[in-house]
C-alpha cells in the first residue's frame, strides 16, 4: 500500500507534498512524525535542513516516506538500515551510522553516486517545517526562488522541467530525451498535459517570461 501511495504522487515542492502525505498517513492511523533533512546535492555537508520527509514506524521497523524530491525521489518507502535497493532508474543506498544518523545515496544508471540527503531522528515540529518552507520559498538566494523546477514521477517514467528545458526519462527502456522550451504555449502543454498541473495560461505566460531570463542549459 505504501509503495502505491509513493508511485502515484507527483514530485515537486517537498514541504507541501510531504505534509499532505504525513497528514494522510496520520489520519489513516499510522505512527508518523516529520523529519527535516540536509540536502547534499552540491556536496556541502553544512547545508541547512530544508527537505521535509516523514518518519514512519510500522510493525517494529522505521522507514522514511518521501514524495517531494523530484525526479530522484525513491519510488518506495526507505528502510532505516544499511541497505542497497536497485530500481529501474538506478540504485539507492541507505547508510545507517552512529547515533541514529542516516544518509541516502542515489546512483543513476551508468553514472556516479550522489548523496541526496543526510538526517537524524531529532524532534521536529510543524513550526520547524514552516520555517524551512518560508526560507525555501521566500529567501532571495533559495534555489526554488531563482529557478522553475517541476517534476512528475510515475511507475516507469519521469518528467523534469528545469527552466528552459524538459527531460523525459523512460526508465523501463533506460532512455532519456531532452528538449528546449521555446514558447509559453509549449510550457503550458508540458505543465498541464505531462505534469497534470491546474494552472492558467496567464500564469504560464508569467513563468515563461521568468525562464526566458535564464541562460540556456549547456
Amino acid at each position: 500500500m505504501f509503495e502505491r501511495l509513493v508511485f502515484n504522487k507527483t514530485g515537486g515542492y517537498c514541504f507541501e507534498h510531504n505534509k499532505v502525505m504525513y497528514v494522510v498517513l496520520k489520519q489513516l492511523g499510522f505512527n508518523v512524525r516529520p523529519l527535516i533533512t540536509r540536502v547534499l546535492l552540491d556536496g556541502n555537508e553544512g547545508n541547512g535542513r530544508l527537505h521535509r520527509v516523514t518518519l514512519l514506524e510500522f510493525e517494529g521497523e522505521k522507514y522514511i516516506v518521501d514524495v517531494g524530491f523530484g525526479v530522484m525521489n525513491p519510488r518506495f518507502i526507505v528502510p532505516l538500515k544499511n541497505a542497497t535497493i536497485d530500481t529501474l532508474s538506478g540504485r539507492y543506498t541507505i547508510k545507517a551510522m552512529a547515533n541514529n544518523h542516516y544518509r541516502l545515496e542515489y546512483t543513476p544508471t551508468n553514472a556516479e553516486p550522489t548523496t541526496l540527503y543526510r538526517f537524524d531522528l531529532a524532534e521536529f515540529t510543524e513550526m520547524d517545517c514552516n520555517i524551512g518552507h518560508f526560507y525555501s520559498s521566500q529567501f532571495e538566494g533559495a534555489a526554488f526562488v531563482n529557478n522553475l523546477v517541476v517534476s512528475r514521477v510515475m511507475e516507469n517514467e519521469r518528467v523534469l522541467i528545469r527552466n528552459r528545458e524538459v527531460t523525459f526519462f523512460d526508465d523501463a527502456l533506460n532512455e532519456q530525451a531532452v528538449y528546449p522550451i521555446t514558447s509559453a504555449q509549449q510550457l503550458y502543454s508540458l505543465l498541464v498535459e505531462h505534469c497534470l498541473l491546474d494552472i492558467s495560461e496567464g500564469d504560464v505566460n508569467k513563468l515563461f517570461s521568468f525562464i526566458a531570463t535564464k541562460p540556456a542549459a549547456k
